[in-house]
């Protein structure tokens, strides 16, 4: 998938010419697939072995043959997002990802979703699908993890250097974590972005740099509130 080649490498390259500029991150959090590029940053791997585990994920995804699915952004918190999914018998559908405390992404078949956005309106709910082509975070990728551990396990993964905070597992990842078999299981499980900036806020960082689109930026002041409100920027580019 050279979208998201492209998207691993742009973010790298962003990064690595703010670090030559003379920033001195002290932190890498990504999100979702973005956990790639922060390890690669953080030195568990070279760059372009980054590329391989990118393309490699890619093909375990296609090879899987997995049915039409996607994800839908509702416009609320996650326990309303469940108790629509409940009331609505939409049980093949789960919360995905937690953006915000008001936005809740939510994975599963496509025909379901389709229901669901139908629903959303009605129930006075913000809903919006999301261009992604498969429902990552929940179990319905679980034939997909297995391929894609197969695959990347004998390329040279190490320890990052610089732990990077990881949103999916709620923690810092550590010299004796076993890296391929994390990313692999990312595919089935859900992720805290909520958390994770709440994390990252108690080290006090005079600043978060988003490498790419200023989209994760955006969501960050809804996340921690005026209280809390820590500089944020973007590359010169965007």
């Amino acid at each position: 998938d050279l979208v998201q080649v492209g998207m691993y490498v742009s973010a790298v390259v962003i990064a690595r010419s703010l670090i030559k500029a003379g920033a001195r991150p002290s932190l890498m959090l990504g999100h979702s697939a973005g956990e790639i590029p922060a390890l690669a940053l953080a030195g568990a791997f070279e760059d372009h072995v980054g590329v391989e585990i990118v393309c490699h994920r890619a093909l375990a995804l296609k090879e899987a043959k997995l049915p039409p699915g996607g994800m839908v952004a509702l416009m609320t918190s996650e326990e309303r997002a469940r108790a629509t999914l409940l009331a609505a018998s939409l049980g093949d559908l789960d919360v995905a990802v937690l953006n915000h405390p008001l936005q809740s992404v939510v994975a599963g078949p496509r025909e379901s979703l389709g229901r669901l956005l139908d629903l959303a309106p009605k129930l006075g709910l913000g809903a919006r699908l999301l261009d992604s082509p498969y429902p990552f975070h929940t179990q319905a990728l679980s034939s997909a993890v297995a391929p894609f551990h197969q695959r990347i396990q004998t390329l040279a993964i190490g320890a990052p250097q610089a732990p990077p905070y990881s949103p999916i597992e709620g923690r810092y990842l550590t010299l004796g974590d076993d890296i391929p078999a994390l990313l692999a299981s990312h595919f089935t499980r859900p992720l805290d972005f909520v958390s994770a900036i709440k994390a990252v806020a108690t080290l006090k960082p005079t600043e978060i740099i988003e490498c790419g689109p200023p989209l994760l930026s955006r969501i960050i002041p809804k996340i921690l509130g005026a209280s809390q409100s820590i500089p944020l920027r973007t590359h010169p580019i965007f």
